[in-house]
């Protein structure tokens, strides 16, 4: 395969990345204009879902690359170089946060509104999580030589590293 075809593999999770800030984007910015507001404090006050979906893609891509370079200094740093782990660990981020967290909230949202959010609320962390050390792991292995407890600690590293990233905005 050409450098062509290799780049454009680079990118897909960025692209992922994007599409999960879209959409996540989109569901916040649903939420305030249906005058919902988070239940914990929020330094945006009633305009913090609003402000969320503004904020939401930068600081997205933030935790994306956070997510690879914490997972890199862990795992692949002297076995893999950067440049080769973080478009993998970026497609991990986003297809753990993607599939395990926002979409079930847009659908969610979408068949039973704010009610149905909520009641998900307490499951998606762990979903998502379980979704990243599932996938991670599977990218992990055979890339690097790590065993499966060092690979599921440091990748659980990097995504609680992500999350308090993300948590800067979120609610």
């Amino acid at each position: 395969m050409g450098t062509h075809g290799q780049g454009g593999a680079r990118h897909i999770g960025w692209g992922l990345v994007l599409i999960v800030a879209l959409g996540w984007s989109g569901l916040s910015y649903a939420l305030g204009a249906s005058g919902h507001t988070p239940s914990g404090p929020s330094p945006f006050g009633d305009a913090h879902y609003e402000m969320q979906a503004w904020l939401l893609t930068p600081v997205l891509f933030i935790a994306a690359l956070g997510f690879g370079w914490v997972s890199w200094r862990g795992l692949g740093r002297g076995e893999l170089p950067w440049g080769e782990w973080l478009p993998g660990a970026v497609r991990v981020y986003a297809l753990a946060l993607g599939v395990g967290w926002v979409l079930p909230d847009i659908v969610a949202y979408g068949l039973g509104g704010f009610d149905a959010v909520a009641k998900l609320a307490p499951i998606l962390p762990l979903t998502s999580t379980i979704l990243a050390l599932a996938v991670g792991t599977r990218f992990v292995r055979g890339r690097v030589s790590a065993t499966r407890p060092r690979i599921l600690a440091n990748l659980l590293g990097a995504w609680v590293f992500a999350s308090l990233v993300l948590m800067t905005v979120v609610r």
